[in-house]
């Protein structure tokens, strides 16, 4: 009897696992803040990022992730350089995260890294707290395509959303 309990549950227990999972994301977007080299390897490491460039320590774990994100909004990055910006605004735990770190970390600067790529520094002056992170500018044109495949643009309906990403799939999949 016992066995066949097991035999059971088991299966319907990693159904259960497995039906909570999250749809994996086209793109990997976080974000991480600077932290000190006293945090050590376990928990830092150092990168190269913006122009001109400088060594800083990030912090190992995201503070945000693209499971926090809820919406874009894409715009052309202000410098001349052809890259794009783009608004983030997270959910309601995202915003305590973002809230949490920013006040912690304030005056020192945040990394974006989308799909393994960091783009810039922004200097975090004072605490976030209406839940949106911009990153100016340094993203690219495919960049922003992935991201629109996968994230609502800021202002759409989910119905919306979703038309426009059959859309994109439909076009990228005709010859």
């Amino acid at each position: 009897m016992t066995r066949f309990l097991t035999l059971l549950f088991v299966p319907l227990a990693l159904l259960g696992l497995t039906a909570g999972a999250q749809k994996s994301s086209k793109v990997s977007i976080q974000f991480h803040c600077e932290t000190t080299a006293n945090d050590g390897d376990t928990f830092a490491t150092q990168m190269t990022v913006g122009n001109p460039p400088r060594k800083l320590h990030l912090e190992k774990m995201p503070t945000i992730t693209d499971r926090e994100i809820k919406a874009i909004y894409p715009f052309p990055a202000q410098d001349d350089s052809g890259s794009f910006g783009c608004y983030f605004m997270v959910d309601n735990h995202g915003t305590n995260l973002l809230h949490a770190a920013t006040t912690q970390h304030r005056h020192s600067y945040i990394v974006p890294v989308i799909n393994g790529r960091p783009i810039s520094l922004i200097h975090i002056p004072k605490p976030i707290t209406d839940g949106i992170m911009t990153i100016p500018t340094g993203i690219t044109g495919e960049e922003v395509t992935l991201m629109a495949a996968t994230f609502p643009i800021y202002g759409e309906t989910s119905v919306e959303a979703k038309a426009r990403q059959a859309a994109a799939k439909k076009k990228k999949s005709e010859p």
